[in-house]
């Protein structure tokens, strides 16, 4: 399933209706509301995965409705001795026995609510991969994925932590996970993490449906198709970008090399501004780099739902790797809290755009880097095989387990932003510079009390946004994207 929104209360299922009015985009495999005795909750579907559901369940009066998947659904059921039909039969299962319990266990993302008696259970994976927002309305909870469902029933719009669980009281899932052993030698180190990608992306690879991969011509994305090609014949590359932008072309040597069935669309800055307003409405944020980002990973999501229903992404390469060059200036000592930080701004910066701008097709896009087993083992890499040698080389660890994978300007391309390799750097902060004067920009940065907005590129996609979230309180639940001027 790809969206979920419920109410608690009598008489909610009109409004539930709206709510999945809303997130339409996110599911075409259809839509249901279950409305018990006291709350109502919904769900749209997209049945991209081998367990996906179609509808909320209910079983003894508990329903659950669900937006993930369970890439251990088979281990998971083996060792509980349930025969679940889908990953949603099987949560409730689980419910059903351990209480929350077992949410630590699962490998995937996910965003869920279950109706527990007179109760509401909400919970998010811990890197919050899968969108949730929840709020109240005369007191009674209310969630809902994206920010422009909820709104249709409060102005409280808050995002739901990642990592946590409510059940009466807000906590964090327990993960019973110790910290995996890294080689001494950094050869088998990078041999380790190679074995645990190419689990990563086979169980994501998994099925019978076509299967796509995003492909920018960076190393992250390649690392992507050159493991999934192994599982797919022919593995399915989409890339974006203005006529002659640097990733357009290093992403047509990777398919070529890889031997995928490649497809690319041009755009030019008309096309970007005509997709602009749509590209806020669905992102669902206003912060200048994550709008660039956005308007090239709209277009090639757009692309690639023409042909499949999922993708793979490189989604969390750089956040676990240390592929930013701010980076660089920080002591072997610093860089874990540092990609600490930039982990846990994920959710509501880039994977939000991963997120959103698959969804605005229909699609699901798939994050190998943070499945839990190489998110784990990335992070007990030592910090001298990630940023290394007299060069500081960026991501050298992952760069190592690729060696003989990849065309070698490839693997050993220096880390571009995304914006600046589809051709994007500058356009539109030109178009907002022309646009909007420096009156105007000093009358309306301030958007509220201790937040005031940096450039009129910010408040060119400002007025955009206002005008499809009027209320405050989404603001507040925007996220900022980690040192702008340095990413």
């Amino acid at each position: 399933m790809a969206g979920i929104a419920g109410i608690e209360g009598p008489g909610a299922r009109a409004l539930v209706e709206s709510m999945l009015d809303a997130v339409a985009h996110r599911g075409p495999d259809g839509r249901s509301v279950h409305a018990g005795d006291g709350f109502a909750f919904g769900m749209i579907a997209l049945t991209a995965g081998p367990n996906a559901a179609a509808e909320p369940l209910n079983r003894k009066g508990t329903t659950v409705v669900w937006d993930g998947e369970l890439y251990n659904f088979q281990e998971l059921q083996a060792a509980s001795g349930f025969e679940a039909v889908s990953d949603e039969d099987l949560i409730l299962r689980l419910y059903t026995e351990e209480g929350a319990g077992f949410l630590g266990r699962l490998n995937g993302p996910f965003a869920l609510a279950i109706r527990d008696g007179d109760r509401t259970v909400l919970a998010r994976d811990p890197m919050g991969q899968a969108p949730l927002y929840w709020g109240a309305l005369d007191g009674r909870i209310c969630f809902a994925s994206e920010m422009k469902s909820l709104q249709k029933a409060t102005e409280d719009i808050n995002a739901f932590p990642p990592g946590y669980v409510f059940d009466g009281e807000l906590r964090r899932i327990e993960i019973d996970a110790g910290e995996p052993a890294v080689p001494e030698h950094p050869d088998a180190a990078a041999a380790g993490l190679l074995r645990l990608l190419e689990r990563a992306v086979e169980i994501r690879s998994a099925g019978g449906r076509p299967l796509g991969s995003w492909l920018s011509g960076g190393l992250d994305s390649a690392t992507m198709a050159a493991l999934a090609s192994r599982y797919r014949s022919p593995l399915l590359t989409f890339s974006a970008g203005m006529e002659g932008a640097p990733d357009l072309s290093f992403a047509r040597k990777t398919a070529a090399y890889l031997g995928t069935e490649h497809h690319e669309v041009l755009y030019g800055l008309e096309d970007m501004l005509r997709v602009l307003p749509r590209v806020i409405y669905h992102l669902e944020s206003f912060d200048a780099p994550l709008v660039r980002s956005s308007v090239a990973n709209f277009l090639v999501a757009e692309l690639a739902s023409k042909h499949v229903r999922s993708v793979l992404s490189g989604e969390g390469g750089d956040e676990l790797f240390a592929g930013y060059s701010y980076l660089k200036s920080l002591s072997g000592e610093e860089m874990p809290a540092a990609l600490s930080d930039a982990q846990k701004a994920l959710s509501n910066t880039a994977l939000q755009r991963v997120d959103r701008m698959a969804a605005a097709h229909g699609t699901r896009a798939r994050t190998c880097f943070l499945d839990p087993e190489v998110a784990a083992y990335a992070n007990a890499v030592p910090a001298k095989w990630k940023i290394h040698g007299e060069g500081k080389v960026e991501k050298w660890i992952l760069r190592q387990a690729l060696e003989g994978r990849l065309p070698e300007e490839i693997r050993m391309r220096p880390k571009e932003k995304f914006w600046s390799g589809s051709g994007i750097e500058g356009k539109l902060a030109e178009v907002a510079e022309s646009q909007i004067g420096d009156d105007a920009f000093a009358a309306e940065k301030k958007i509220a009390p201790g937040l005031l907005l940096t450039s009129k590129e910010d408040l060119f996609y400002y007025r955009i946004f206002r005008g499809f979230f009027p209320s405050p309180k989404a603001v507040q639940a925007l996220g900022v994207t980690l040192h702008r001027q340095g990413n």
